[in-house]
Formats: C-alpha cells, structure tokens, sequence
C-alpha cells in the first residue's frame, strides 16, 4: 500500500514538471533557494532532471482558456535559463523530495523555438571543470624530483676600458662590446625541503676587442677571450605558477689569454699576455616556465668583480721600442662589470 501511495504521488509531481539538461560537469542540488543550505545530491552533464513547470512559461502557440497567450503577459514566451540567469529552478533529488539547482548550470528543455536561445556547451571554460588539461605531465601522476637545475645563456655588455701600457701617448681608440656565454649546473642541497637552496657549478666565455691609435703613426689591437669556471650556490626566492627567480653568487677562477697586435713605421709584432684571476660573481635568474615543452626560458643579469691583477707575456719582445721595459705586463685593476643575458633553463 505505501509502495502505491508513493508511486501516486510521483506520477502526480512529475506530471507537472517539464525537463531540463545539466550543461556543467558537476553540479550540486541543494536542500533549498539558497547557497546556505546543504547539497543533497551532485548531477552531471548530460543527465535529464524534472524541472518545475512554473519555470517553463508559455509559448506563443500555446492556448489559454481566453484564447492565445497575450504577448504583454511576463510568461509570454518566458526563457528562465542561460549562463547569464541568477537564482535557482526547483527540481527533484533521487529520493523525490524538491531539490534546487542553480540556473545557470542547467538548459531548459522547451520544445519550441526557444531551445535557440541557449546552448548545450555554454561555457568557454567549464567553472566546475577540475579535470586537468591534457597532455597530462610527464609520469603523472608520479612526479618525481631529480633536483638538479641546468641553464645557458648567451651573454652581452660593456667591456672594461683597459689597455696595454704602451710606450707612445693613444689618440684615439675603440671598444666593442664583451660577448660571451653563461653557464650553470646545480642540484638541490638534502637538507633544503622546500627546494629552494642548490650547490653546484657556474662557467662562462667572454670575448672582448679593442682598437688603439698611438702618436708616431702606430696602430694596434687587442683580442681579450676569458674562460672561467667555479662553484656557486643559488637560492630561489620566487616561485610562481609560470614565473620564478633565483638569485645565484660563486667565484670562478679564470684563464685570460689578450693577444696584441701592433704595427707602424714597417715594423709589426705579436704577443700573447696570459694569467689565471679570481673574481666573484652574483647572477640574477628570471625563469618563465614550460614557454616550450620541459624547457624554461631564462633573462638575467651578471655581475662580476674583479681583483687586481696582472697578465704577463711568455716571450720576450722582438721590437723593444713597442714594448715597455720593467713593467712589461697586462694590468687588470680591481673593478665590477655588469652584462645582462637571455637563454634556457631546465629541471630534471
């Protein structure tokens, strides 16, 4: 007798209640008009559920008991649905009690031109969609850490003004810019757990000329190339969803090979000023992530210090009017010298 009386009164609610689609991934059906109250159940896109007639107005070819629909009536083809609508329609959870469903996640299902005002996919980006975007990452959803961070980068700026002391007064003279390379390698410290300190190694390759005119008619060059290489620890400060920046300090032990090249009055002689430096440096990363496929793409500024120190010739000179007597040497003074540089990084 209840399972009867049950069925009665479901026919009878239903019987006055029109459809509609949900459109979302996921929406929740509440115990009342209200965000305040509590979800009873969660339907999905795609899936009918009874609608209350009230919701559903009239259409233009529907006929009253005082004849057509009057166009001036609110229900005259009343559209309550779309992304757009506040409020809720009155609906049914599983067990046939009224629940409540936002608006905006469900098109209504009215059988005449109507259905052309909304869509079945609304939306651009789903608001209840927590599927992630495909392709999935790598090993998901393993992720494992490698810690180690690799990066390279061509570098560029000024170069220092400096010069051989040469035996004649210069008149005029000209410098290109210091080109070159930087680079880092890196992995994480074991006793870091937010992944932010690493130790490891940075190098770079600098080149540099300059062109010189001297009194009695005697020109000459100078082709300055700098390998360095040493440790360095770096400590990321920032780390966002697509940005992050690192700020990375080490000294590097340099080779610095300056050839010279002067001629004038038909003489002419070569000779190479040679000599290891030390010169600590600081770096600051600025990292845009996965910009291509597991590679980020890097800016950065350098800095390097240097100590003063001098380059000497392993060969005698051949014209020794060219050359200087007893300070027969490259000189470099202490000084900083500032380059900025672009390329990519990686994490593995």
């Amino acid at each position: 007798m209840k399972k009867i009386l049950f069925f009665l009164i479901f026919i009878s609610t239903t019987a006055m209640a029109g459809k509609g689609v949900v459109v979302t991934l996921e929406a929740p059906l509440l115990s009342g008009p209200s965000f305040e109250t509590r979800p009873v159940q969660h339907v999905r896109k795609g899936q009918l559920i009874y609608i209350h007639d009230k919701h559903f107005g009239n259409a233009d070819y529907e006929i009253t008991f005082t004849g057509y629909i009057d166009e001036s009536s609110e229900d005259y083809n009343k559209i309550s649905d779309g992304i757009d609508k506040e409020g809720f329609f009155q609906t049914l959870d599983k067990s046939g009690n009224p629940a409540f469903i936002e608006k905006k996640y469900v098109k209504l299902i009215y059988f005449d031109d109507r259905e052309k005002h909304t869509n079945v996919n609304p939306w651009k980006n789903d608001p209840t969609d927590y599927r992630l975007e495909e392709p999935l990452p790598k090993n998901y959803p393993l992720y494992r850490i490698g810690g180690l961070r690799a990066s390279a980068a061509l570098s560029f700026g000024p170069s220092r003004k400096l010069n051989y002391p040469y035996t004649s007064d210069i008149i005029r003279e000209d410098y290109t810019g210091r080109l070159g390379g930087e680079f880092t390698f890196s992995k994480r410290v074991d006793f870091d757990k937010y992944d932010r300190f690493y130790f490891g190694g940075m190098g770079h390759v600098y080149t540099s000329f300059g062109e010189f005119f001297l009194q009695n008619d005697i020109e000459t060059e100078e082709f300055s190339s700098e390998l360095g290489v040493g440790p360095m620890i770096s400590y990321y400060f920032f780390r966002g969803q697509d940005w992050g920046a690192s700020l990375n300090s080490g000294i590097t032990i340099n080779w610095q090979r300056i050839l010279i090249k002067q001629r004038g009055n038909g003489e002419s002689e070569e000779r190479i000023f040679s000599g290891f430096t030390f010169t600590p440096k600081m770096q600051l990363h600025l990292i845009r992530s996965n910009l291509i496929p597991e590679i980020d793409l890097m800016f950065g500024a350098n800095f390097q210090f240097n100590i003063d120190s001098g380059l000497t010739s392993g060969a005698p000179a051949q014209i020794e009017n060219l050359w200087q007597d007893e300070s027969d040497q490259y000189t470099l003074p202490t000084g900083g010298i500032f380059s900025l540089f672009f390329g990519i990084h990686n994490s593995y």
